[in-house]
């Protein structure tokens, strides 16, 4: 469902992408009951997030939404290695607040920017 929100972005489906985060809500929300303890605090803070962030309408406030969704996204797949396998990070260096990303093809697509800057933005590292 990340992936999907991040590609919506990506393409300017800023509607599309606001339904999206109630899907991510709801991954979020399945996955608690079968993860370790330190994975189901990340997946409770990415539920509530995306819960508190789909009624956003505007395209400021989904993509600050995304933003807040990155940043526990990022946190997730840097202390668990195995799950960040095959997946991309970037960052895009003209966001205000977290600039982060993760996606499955290493052919950047900014979900920050959309359209209008779609290649903005470099490859980044995962924190430590």
């Amino acid at each position: 469902d990340y992936e999907a929100l991040r590609a919506a972005l990506a393409a300017d489906k800023i509607e599309e992408a606001a339904g999206l985060m109630e899907a991510l809500a709801v991954s979020g929300e399945v996955g608690l009951a079968a993860a370790p303890a330190p994975i189901a605090e990340v997946l409770q803070l990415i539920s509530k997030t995306a819960r508190e962030m789909a009624p956003a309408q505007n395209e400021k406030g989904v993509r600050h939404g995304f933003g807040l969704l990155s940043q526990s996204v990022v946190r997730l797949l840097s202390e668990n290695k195995d799950l960040a396998k095959g997946l991309f990070i970037f960052e895009c260096p003209m966001v205000v607040g977290y600039g982060k990303w993760v996606q499955l093809s290493e052919q950047l697509e900014n979900p920050y920017m959309g359209s209008k800057m779609l290649r903005c933005g470099s490859a980044g590292q995962w924190p430590r």
